[in-house]
Formats: C-alpha cells, structure tokens, sequence
C-alpha cells in the first residue's frame, strides 16, 4: 500500500496490484442502494474516465474505486450469489 499527498481534507491512499483506490469525496452523482435501510447504506457513482465508485453513507470521506470491468465482475459475482455464503 502506498500513500500520497492529497489536498487538505482529503486521504489519498491505493493498494497496489489490488485493483483499487481510496481517496477522498470528490464531486460525483452518488446513487443508494435500493435496498438501504434507514442506516449503513451504500452508494455508488459512475466516473466520467470510466471508473466506478462506492462508498458508505456513514463514511463519505472513504472512497473504493474500481475499473468497469472490476465492478461489471463484481456485480455479476453478486448476482450468480458467490458472496451468500463468503465463509462455507
């Protein structure tokens, strides 16, 4: 993992070979989840170059972000139900 420097207010920080990165809350059009409940929701927004982002309502300051493919993967994972059971 490796940090870097960042305007104030903002963390900057990427996991090498991992495939994505955290940084700070940069200006998106975030969207919830369908299925949020009145609290720990989730949302995502589309980045104009090409990469998706996710975060949680209660911490918008942390930022995951993730290639399309990544994110198209991880959908489809999701939908087939690989992540029901992530500890059998």
């Amino acid at each position: 993992m490796s940090t870097g420097s960042a305007a104030a207010g903002q963390m900057q920080l990427s996991m090498q070979g991992a495939g994505m990165s955290f940084q700070g809350t940069p200006s998106a059009r975030w969207r919830k989840s369908t299925r949020c409940a009145s609290n720990g929701c989730v949302e995502v927004a589309r980045r104009v170059e090409g990469t998706v982002s996710v975060r949680d309502t209660e911490d918008t300051a942390t930022i995951l972000s993730f290639r399309s493919d990544e994110w198209r993967r991880f959908t489809e994972d999701a939908k087939d139900g690989r992540f029901d059971h992530p500890l059998k």
